[in-house]
């Protein structure tokens, strides 16, 4: 059986996170535990930041600091683990970790979700970047980072929340060389 988590601290969806000193999470499960496999490709935090978060298990705690000056006010943050979580000692897996907290006195709640289709064939794409960009210009995709970004399912299928509201464009981009750019060759799709 997958490790099963028993508590979080600060606890899931807290608010007023404070963003002037360094703030670590503490995960603790009923087993010990391997996170080898959170890295920067399996562990997708929105809205998108610089420095990626120390992450480090110790026993049946999985520990995560960011650093003072990674956070910005008034901002929901969302950590997603994927399947990046086992067990020591079989390696089963905890699926679908996701994390929330806000550096201001609320949770953004907004939501986009849909599916992505090949646009020859019809057919769902797996393990498409989905891309949320603030920057409405067509080239926005070529020189910078989205704000927010998701993986499609195996069948095609993303869903992203804890939004800040505003206006966004949405691309899909097979995103070969996790760049979280467009690159020639890769292909792209958008609504």
């Amino acid at each position: 059986l997958p490790p099963k988590l028993i508590s979080v601290v600060p606890r899931d969806t807290s608010t007023n996170i404070q963003t002037n000193k360094k703030l670590t999470i503490t995960f603790t499960f009923d087993e010990m535990i391997d996170v080898k496999s959170v890295s920067i490709k399996t562990l997708l935090i929105n809205p998108q930041m610089d420095n990626f978060p120390d992450i480090r298990a110790n026993g049946k705690k999985m520990v995560v600091s960011f650093d003072a000056d990674a956070l910005q006010p008034n901002t929901t943050y969302q950590l997603q683990f994927g399947s990046s979580i086992g067990d020591v000692h079989e390696n089963n897996k905890y699926k679908n970790l996701t994390y929330i907290f806000s550096t201001g006195p609320t949770i953004d709640t907004n939501t986009v979700s849909g599916k992505t289709i090949d646009a020859l064939s019809l057919k769902p794409v797996k393990e498409v970047s989905v891309m949320l960009f603030a920057d409405l210009s067509d080239t926005a995709a070529t020189r910078s980072k989205p704000n927010y970004l998701i993986k499609t399912d195996t069948a095609g299928r993303y869903s992203l929340s804890a939004i800040k509201p505003g206006t966004y464009q949405v691309i899909a981009l097979t995103d070969k060389n996790n760049s979280m750019t467009y690159d020639a060759g890769e292909a792209i799709g958008f609504i």
